[in-house]
């Protein structure tokens, strides 16, 4: 939770807003539409980085979750649960 509200502080002094969900920690291995091209990706991945370069964390479950993307954002679905 300490991480999240970093980084919300920190897009927020960027100008972003922040997010109304609650945030649910996951990682993203595939989505394709309209891929950023290369050197911008990396610049962008190297920048956040930077700013955030991961915590140690402990983890108890792995939840593979379906992502369907809708024009009103992505819908996520629990398609199974592993424990660790």
């Amino acid at each position: 939770l300490q991480l999240v509200s970093q980084i919300e502080s920190t897009c927020h002094s960027l100008g972003h807003p922040i997010e109304p969900r609650p945030n649910t920690a996951h990682i993203t291995l595939a989505r394709a539409r309209n891929p950023l091209p290369t050197p911008l990706r990396k610049s962008l991945q190297d920048f956040a980085h930077s700013l955030f370069p991961g915590p140690t964390m402990s983890a108890t479950e792995y939840v593979l979750m379906q992502s369907d993307l809708t024009p009103k954002g992505p819908i996520y679905t629990p398609a199974a649960h592993f424990p660790l």
